[in-house]
């Protein structure tokens, strides 16, 4: 693991499938839950909803992704899930992976919902 992190991941710890995949991933990123630290949101120009529905990453360069390109940075900088994340960012696979992910985002975001963790 460098001294620096590769960049800044932003998620809700109060959706258990996002902790728990957030947690599964750790590596060479900063980890910054919504939860913890709300004052992120206003930082960055974010609500809430934004991070609830959507994984978000602030690159060194401050440049802010979100979705699929926010997951595959996350994968990249975890040592295990590094492959899945370079893999996730070809040009050829990307609009797969963005398709599964928007769709995995509006059910855990209505899952969450009708659990009441937010």
């Amino acid at each position: 693991m460098s001294d620096q992190p590769t960049c800044d991941v932003i998620y809700n710890g109060d959706c258990p499938v996002c902790r728990a995949g957030i947690e599964a991933m750790r590596g060479e990123a900063r980890y910054t839950d919504i939860v913890e630290t709300p004052e992120i949101l206003r930082e960055h120009g974010l609500t809430e909803r934004d991070v609830q529905y959507r994984l978000h990453v602030l690159t060194p360069e401050g440049r802010l992704v979100r979705g699929i390109d926010a997951a595959a940075l996350t994968m990249q900088a975890s040592p295990h899930w590094r492959w899945l994340g370079r893999l996730a960012a070809t040009p050829l696979l990307r609009p797969v992976g963005w398709l599964a992910y928007e769709a995995l985002a509006a059910i855990l975001f209505r899952w969450n919902r009708w659990r009441g963790n937010f």
